[in-house]
């Protein structure tokens, strides 16, 4: 399946690699690699990840490094990467019950 990404997912991975960058350049690439892990598998079985918010809105942890929250949908056949997240972070839709 196709995969599209949101500018805030684009920026939350940008962010993520920078920070641990900063202080382990290969930590930042290992994390990297399994983000691009994660986003290929969620391609290849979409529906792997369950629904969490708004009756649509999927995550799914990062194997190796669960941690790091992956949300995305499926829309018109393609996923959309909504956002990448840090599990101390706030969650996109925290008000939303469903």
């Amino acid at each position: 399946m196709k995969v599209r990404y949101t500018d805030t997912a684009v920026a939350e991975i940008n962010e993520i690699y920078s920070y641990i960058s900063a202080d382990n350049p290969a930590a930042a690439v290992a994390v990297l690699s399994q983000i691009e892990h994660t986003i290929a598998l969620v391609a290849h079985l979409p529906r792997i990840g369950p629904i969490k918010y708004r009756g649509v809105v999927r995550m799914l942890p990062l194997r190796h490094y669960p941690q790091y929250l992956l949300f995305y949908s499926i829309e018109n056949e393609e996923v959309v990467v909504l956002n990448l997240r840090h599990s101390a972070r706030s969650r996109p839709w925290h008000d939303d019950s469903d």
